[in-house]
């Protein structure tokens, strides 16, 4: 199990992941990295990741 803090202009937030799908990621993520996540929330401030996709960026 892993624990990430995603943070925008407003806010910061937990967010759990389990280990199946930080399996999946674990050698993809990096810290200040865009990504797209889709789960449950879990308490006020904290979110259980159901999938996270890593975005890139050409510019």
């Amino acid at each position: 199990m892993a624990f990430l803090t995603l943070e925008d202009e407003t806010q910061m937030i937990d967010v759990a992941i389990m280990p199946r799908l930080y399996g999946q990621i674990k050698g993809s993520l990096q810290e200040n990295q865009i990504i797209l996540l889709n789960g449950k929330k879990d308490r006020k401030d904290s979110i259980l990741a159901q999938k996270i996709q890593i975005l890139s960026f050409d510019l």
